[in-house]
Order: C-alpha cells, then structure tokens, then sequence
C-alpha cells in the first residue's frame, strides 16, 4: 500500500529560530492524523511544509498521491465572488475545466457539503459554519488524496464543529489521507486514527488514537486533561494501523 511518509522533518526559521526537530511519521488511505500540541509547537508549519507552502531545512516528504490541498482555520473565501464562484474558480484556473464542466462538478461538492441551497450567496451572506464549510468544498472540488487542515473548527460552536467533523469522517471513506491540526478532543475521539502530540517543534509522543488518547505518558495526559472532557466514542484504528 502507497503511504505518505514524513520523513526526519526539519524546519528552521532565518535567525535561528527552530519550528520542526526530526518529525517522522506514515499515514495511509482513508485515514485522518491529528496534529495536537499547545500553541506555537509547530502545527501550522509542518502543515503548510506538507502543503508545499514553506520547504524543511532538512527530510523528505514522500508524497505518491499528488499536490496536497490546505484549508485554514479562518475561512477563507474570496468576498467578491459568489459561492458557486469561489469553488468552481480554481477548477477552471488551476485544472482548466470549461465553464459548464465546473458548474457541474462545484454543484455536487456543495451539494455533498449541504450548500446547494446557498449557491448564488456571498460570504458575508453566509453563516461562519456555512463559510468554513464552503473553504472545505473549495479544497474538495480538486480531489486532492491529501489534505492538511488547519484548526478548521476551532471558530465554530459545538454543533457546527460536530457536523464539520461528521463530514471529515466520510471525507476518510473516499480514500483520501488528512492531516489536520486541532485542539478539539471531540475530532480526537470521533475521526483520528493517529496523533501526533508537538510541543516546541519535538514530537513528544505519537501513536494510534487508542495509545494517545489512553497514555500514562505524563505530558500528553497533562495536555489532554486541559482539553474539553470526551463526548464520543473512541472508534477503531483506520485500516492499515496497527496498535
């Protein structure tokens, strides 16, 4: 089976200034690996280095399934543009569909994402549920098979974050591989199948969802135990995973 594979990830900014130290870890298809660790422990960065954003100092990314999409904790539509607009624009641009074969195929990814009732509205005429929700179908439209996602429920209340998360979770059943950083323990618990605990650019523990979430190990229960007491159900380790 093909996998992404990090591979000693390096990251240092000009002056010396140290974001990743030697992050290595596999994902497969159809899984989602959590990125968690306190503020400024090097989340977004490895993110956007997998993305492609930024380039490591040192490692490889072994990447076999193509340009790996990003989708930001702010929403991030272009104001100007209409829903539809905003997610059929980088198909026509970036993968050069005609303008009829866009509509088609934005018009089923906002259907998928319960949006295909607020097709013609504006961003600022949609809620911030709606919003992060239209970002989200913006990255689906070009079908990456790996997607970075950047504290996309960290904005939202409790309901909104949950159907975010139900959605991630038939995300996975597409095959697609995505790593996303949060602080949410309910992702934790209804979508991870591994996690990766970051403090100070160090992986300090990872491991299957099961291993982390249930670790004696002393930081990451401290870390855990600051975080919203668990809602769902632990469930099983996506196929490929071994504890």
């Amino acid at each position: 089976m093909e996998v992404l594979s990090i591979q000693d990830l390096g990251k240092t900014w000009p002056g010396g200034v140290r974001a990743l130290n030697s992050i290595s870890f596999e994902a497969v298809p159809g899984s989602l690996t959590a990125v968690i660790g306190p503020s400024g422990s090097g989340k977004s960065t490895l993110l956007r280095v997998i993305a492609g954003l930024d380039s490591p100092n040192r490692g490889a990314i072994v990447n076999p399934f193509g340009p790996a999409g990003l989708c930001f904790s702010e929403p991030s539509l272009w104001p100007h543009l209409t829903l539809l607009e905003n997610v059929r624009l980088p198909l026509m641009v970036v993968r050069g569909f005609t303008s009829a074969k866009a509509d088609e195929r934005s018009r089923q990814i906002l259907q998928d994402w319960g949006l295909d009732q607020r097709l013609t509205a504006y961003p600022a005429e949609l809620s911030l549920g709606q919003q992060q929700r239209g970002a989200l179908a913006r990255t689906a439209v070009m079908d990456p098979k790996v997607v970075c996602l950047d504290e996309i429920t960290s904005s939202l209340d409790p309901e909104l974050a949950a159907s975010i998360i139900e959605s991630l979770v038939e995300w996975k059943r597409t095959g697609a591989i995505i790593i996303a950083a949060t602080h949410q323990r309910e992702l934790l618990q209804a979508a991870a199948d591994y996690i990766v605990f970051l403090e100070h650019g160090n992986v300090v523990q990872q491991g299957t969802a099961n291993q982390v979430l249930n670790s004696d190990h002393e930081r990451t229960r401290a870390f855990l135990d600051a975080t919203p007491q668990k809602r769902m159900a632990l469930k099983e380790p996506a196929a490929g995973r071994k504890e």
